[in-house]
């Protein structure tokens, strides 16, 4: 399938969608890789009728290499990789951007809980894997039974690494090295572009057991964190 095929990530998130239906039956929950990887995710979660949720991870990396993984939590999971020396700014620059991440996209609501659930994990696509390993890690501790991820498009390495750690991996597109199929800058088209306002730095989840709007307010804010 030709990078060309997905028109902005809401199309490729329907694509995907299709490719999990048969997850349906399991009740999932769908957890997005902020930013990118929500619009895509929104798209399954809503395919599926599964809550959506967002995964917080980030990588400190040195080209290609994994030096360290931070994870959200109270205090965050800081995973340093052996033997490899990383400046201590770079794990605060990580921590920090976390902690912004959570505020935007958290705010004071706890995450949804995958204890004893089947979670798929979304992002926009898998390059190296190190980030979607780490939201699996992440879930993991937190109790998920099984967890499948799920991608538009996915390198060959990043596929190898993943499927010792995951259920299953689904990708539409698979290619052979790690630099990511282009995908469309537009996550969808009928979202509103600007400026963040106060109103999107609001906790964009803390509704979202109550009824689907909440995902609404989930994908507006990764829309809107794109514009700015």
């Amino acid at each position: 399938m030709p990078c060309t095929a997905f028109a902005d990530r809401s199309a490729a998130g329907q694509l995907l969608a299709a490719e999990l239906d048969g997850l349906a039956d399991r009740r999932p929950i769908v957890f997005g890789l902020p930013r990118c990887g929500v619009p895509v995710a929104y798209e399954v979660a809503q395919h599926l009728g599964a809550p959506l949720d967002v995964a917080l991870v980030r990588t400190v990396r040195a080209d290609d290499e994994l030096l360290a993984t931070v994870m959200e939590g109270d205090p965050p999971t800081i995973r340093i990789e052996r033997d490899v020396p990383v400046a201590r700014e770079l794990i605060a620059d990580a921590v920090d951007e976390l902690e912004k991440r959570l505020q935007l996209y958290r705010g004071s609501s706890r995450p949804m809980s995958p204890a004893g659930r089947t979670v798929i994990v979304v992002d926009q696509a898998i390059t190296s894997g190190h980030a979607v390993a780490g939201a699996i890690e992440l879930l993991r501790q937190a109790g998920a039974r099984s967890i499948v991820v799920a991608a538009p498009v996915a390198s060959d390495p990043g596929v190898a690494r993943l499927a010792l750690l995951a259920e299953r991996v689904v990708a539409l597109r698979r290619v052979p090295h790690c630099a990511a199929c282009p995908m469309s800058a537009r996550s969808s088209g009928t979202m509103p572009t600007g400026d963040r306002s106060p109103t999107t730095r609001r906790s964009a989840i803390s509704k979202r057991r109550a009824n689907s709007s909440a995902a609404d307010e989930l994908l507006a804010v990764a829309d809107r964190r794109g514009a700015a």
